[in-house]
């Protein structure tokens, strides 16, 4: 070793040292020698003679150099020993302070050595553990696997395996045991780590024992339940969660959550988005809230749910996931509209008694005024008269039809620009004949036309001011005021900015209680004895369905105002109707077939149109009228318009099927339907089933002849023949 040479720089001390030796001997001599001779010092110098002293310096560094070598040599042995037993002093303080017990074994189990931890957990001083064998300290099943651990230990050089431990007094414990293959001057050993891991297990049976307890909670509600971790994937899912969501959680682990969950909306039905997302990307504690939507299973099933969404979090805030709980109400949702469904049966007794009655005062009119027609046949003005209110009272009678079936089939409005006063004046009329109201009306020239419905619109202001009629008990004033409005950006209406027409109707009645006032625009709801309760619901759909507002203020014992706002539209054009209550001059003919199963209006609308000029054929089923269509092409004398009544009664083709034979054989026929059940595909999609026009029943002469005018494209002087 290195270590254990001297240094160059050594050799040469030695030597000067030598050399100083030699030359205090040949001093020392020299003066000797003086003393006893009469010779000077200088004379016994140089009369000595030099080989003897080379001798002797070569004796002296030899000498020196033994003692030199020796001392190095012992210096060197102490310095290894010192290093060594600080060695031996460190690696005995770590495997005395090891935290796990070390045991040094020999291969056939005899413990050569332990520390302190690996006695005091066995029960045992070092003094009795050291010499015993390793299978007297583990239970007799766990030393029959000792053959093969050891096979491990001399293939691989290490092992390592959960086992039980024997104390001392006999008591077992678990133990987690690693060994390893070492060799030490030669021969093999193997040194064990001992960790005493009872505390590990009682955590890991007490966590086991509460994911049991959750399992079985989870298991138990009646909820479903979904975990998720901090990018949405599915952790957990309960029983109930697997059978509402059709996934089982083998299936389920790991997929994201909009896979499993997959919602939709329960109005638009369009898919929601996964919320355990958004919930986890907020960083920011929020309230539970709980959403209704339609969980569409795996087989395609649907329930409908009430859906909660919320973090889960650890003690510093930090989300770690989301859990997902919902409850299915498909049934609940069922038996609330079960009630429902009876509230409107009940209601509908109601309201069936006060239709009775509004059509029994109607038809008393119609037949009295007929029969006093007929009495005055020959004083033309009282019968004519007499038509004009029989007129009227089907009006009222077509009135309470049309608000029945807009309540009912909730069809979309079919808007074309028009004159809004002209309606509004229309619609009051009707609404105070035969009561002692005056309607005092203030319409500018100016009012921006509105894309409306005019059936529709004139029914829905027609019951406003029905409404304020039945207010005053059918006597007084109602004043209706309608103007141009510009709505800015910032208004307090729900309405968007832009151009409005702004219609009020105020009576001075008793006004309007402020209990009541929140539910008058519901279905059903009324304060008259003999309402229907679906006047004020059907005006508010009306303008609802026209992209409009209607409000009401109302103050006690001074009456109540109804606010209108309408959207203005681009102004219609300039054709106007044609006056059709003229017989044309002849040679204007245009042929017209009429497919309807009621022979009497057949026979009412043939006489009609053909006093007005037209030429009529009827069909009274869809056979006929393919038929006599074909004759008449054959004939080189096609229809110039096809009315068709979509309901024909009997097995055979209905108004439908007749129409669609008809285009088939000439696309370019003109149909117009007409269909007393305007719910109806073929009458609310009309063009998209090919027909030209839509005809509502019931309908009067003058809505025949404007719809052919229309389709036919006859301006008022062709018609008229002037």
């Amino acid at each position: 070793m290195d270590t254990m040479k001297p240094q160059y720089r050594t050799y040469v001390q030695v030597m000067l040292l030598s050399l100083a030796c030699v030359i205090l001997i040949w001093l020392a001599d020299a003066v000797l020698d003086a003393r006893y001779t009469s010779q000077t010092l200088w004379q016994s110098l140089l009369s000595l003679r030099p080989h003897e002293y080379v001798l002797r310096g070569i004796l002296v560094f030899l000498g020196l150099m033994v003692a030199l070598e020796s001392t190095v040599l012992w210096e060197a042995r102490a310095r290894v020993r010192r290093q060594l037993e600080e060695s031996e002093a460190k690696y005995r303080a770590l495997f005395e302070a090891a935290p796990a017990g070390v045991l040094l074994e020999l291969l056939d189990g005899t413990i050569v050595e332990c520390n302190d931890r690996a006695a005091e957990m066995l029960g045992y001083t070092k003094e009795e553990l050291c010499g015993k064998r390793a299978a007297d300290v583990v239970p007799p099943e766990i030393a029959q696997t000792f053959p093969a651990f050891v096979e491990r230990e001399l293939r691989d050089g290490w092992a390592m395996v959960e086992a039980k431990a024997k104390r001392k007094d006999g008591s077992i414990f678990p133990t987690e045991v690693g060994t390893r293959l070492v060799h030490l001057a030669g021969v093999p050993y193997v040194v064990v780590y001992v960790q005493d891991i009872t505390a590990r297990k009682e955590a890991e049976m007490a966590l086991a024992a509460e994911k049991e307890r959750l399992r079985v909670t989870l298991r138990s509600i009646g909820e479903g339940v979904i975990t998720s971790d901090v990018d949405g994937r599915v952790l957990l899912m309960n029983p109930i969660a697997e059978e509402l969501t059709g996934w089982r959680q083998e299936e389920a682990l790991g997929l994201p959550m909009d896979q499993v969950m997959h919602t939709l909306d329960p109005v638009s039905r369009e898919v929601l988005p996964p919320g355990t997302l958004a919930v986890l990307a907020d960083g920011r504690p929020k309230p539970l809230e709980r959403y209704e939507c339609v969980l569409v299973g795996k087989d395609g099933r649907e329930h409908v749910v009430l859906e909660t969404i919320a973090p889960i979090r650890d003690d510093a805030g930090r989300a770690l996931g989301a859990v997902v709980v919902f409850r299915d109400i498909t049934e609940q949702r069922k038996m609330e509209e079960e009630r429902q469904r009876a509230l409107r049966l009940g209601s509908l007794a109601k309201v069936a008694s006060g239709i009775a009655h509004d059509f029994r005062n109607y038809l008393s009119s119609i037949l009295t005024n007929v029969s006093l027609a007929e009495l005055c046949l020959d004083q033309p003005a009282e019968a004519r008269e007499a038509i004009r209110r029989v007129r009227q009272a089907i009006k009222l009678a077509q009135s309470l039809t049309e608000q029945l079936l807009l309540f009912s089939s909730g069809r979309e409005p079919e808007r074309r620009p028009g004159d809004i006063a002209d309606v509004i004046a229309g619609a009051a009329e009707l609404a105070t004949s035969g009561t002692s109201v005056t309607c005092r009306l203030s319409l500018p020239p100016d009012l921006w036309p509105i894309s409306m419905d005019v059936t529709q619109m004139n029914q829905a202001i027609s019951n406003l001011v029905l409404n304020a009629v039945q207010a005053m008990s059918q006597q007084g004033v109602v004043d209706i005021v309608a103007e141009n409005l510009f709505l800015p950006e910032n208004s307090a209406l729900p309405l968007p900015a832009g151009p409005y027409v702004h219609i009020a109707i105020r009576d001075y009645g008793p006004g309007i209680r402020p209990d009541d006032l929140p539910h008058i625009f519901d279905p059903y709801f009324t304060t008259r004895p003999n309402g229907t309760g679906l006047g004020l619901s059907v005006a508010h759909s009306v303008v609802q369905r026209h992209g409009g507002h209607l409000t009401v203020e109302s103050i006690p014992n001074q009456g109540s105002t109804f606010h209108i706002y309408l959207p203005a539209a681009e102004p219609a054009s300039s054709t106007t109707a044609a006056p059709i209550m003229k017989r044309p001059a002849a040679g204007h003919q245009h042929r017209v077939l009429v497919l309807d199963d009621d022979e009497a209006l057949c026979i009412s609308l043939s006489l009609a149109l053909s006093y007005l000029g037209y030429y009529v054929e009827c069909a009274r089923t869809g056979e006929e009228a393919l038929a006599r269509f074909e004759k008449a092409r054959a004939a080189g004398q096609p229809f110039h318009a096809v009315i068709v009544d979509l309901a024909i009664a009997g097995a055979g083709m209905d108004g439908k099927q007749a129409a669609q034979q008809i285009l088939q054989r000439d696309p370019d026929a003109r149909l117009i339907v007409t269909s007393g059940l305007q719910d109806d595909p073929a009458f609310c999609r009309y063009q998209e089933w090919g027909f030209a026009a839509a005809l509502a029943k019931p309908f009067d002469i003058s809505d025949v002849v404007r719809t052919l005018q229309h389709v036919l494209g006859l301006s008022s002087r062709t018609q008229l023949g002037g």
